[in-house]
């Protein structure tokens, strides 16, 4: 009786050092895979909030409604045109780098992404002539991407700073 226990026990010992062994592998092959940029951006909630803004009443994140939408400019710094970078709004296209500078729309809460995965090298990207409504992102505001996706964060617009000194 004793025999088959401690037989039983060496065979869960041995499931119990397998389970062990495929959970550190399983975890250094997520650490490699997070070192690759497209992968890290998607499965990291982290990574993807870089850049975003936290304002004092609004922790939702969600456009608040009733704001006319108003428009930024965004150009491309140090290269001409690169057309398979595109700006994305809320995760969808918005416009593309067909020339150096590109136009687009945005309101309050508008998350603004600038995807550059499928160029290869670092680019640059500066935010210029802003309403004097927004606040996020400010005008010059500097962003650099090498071959990633990068958040320019959440559009806030003075309207309804609820931030300190209201």
């Amino acid at each position: 009786m004793g025999r088959d226990f401690f037989d039983e026990a060496s065979g869960w010992e041995k499931g119990l050092h397998i389970t062990l062994v495929l959970t550190f592998f399983f975890l250094l092959l997520l650490q490699v895979i997070f070192t690759v940029e497209p992968f890290r951006y998607h499965l990291s909630s982290t990574e993807r909030l870089e850049g975003v803004v936290w304002s004092a009443g609004n922790y939702s994140g969600a456009p608040e409604s009733g704001h006319d939408m108003v428009k930024i400019e965004i150009v491309l710094v140090e290269h001409v045109a690169s057309p398979q970078v595109f700006v994305l709004i809320n995760g969808r296209p918005a416009a593309s780098f067909n020339k150096q500078r590109t136009l687009i729309d945005i309101r309050e809460g508008d998350e603004i992404l600038i995807d550059a995965s499928r160029h290869k090298g670092p680019l640059t990207f500066r935010v210029k002539e802003l309403s004097s409504e927004v606040l996020w992102p400010p005008s010059d505001y500097l962003v650099t991407t090498c071959s990633s996706c990068v958040s320019l964060g959440r559009v806030k617009m003075k309207k309804n700073y609820g931030g300190w000194g209201d």
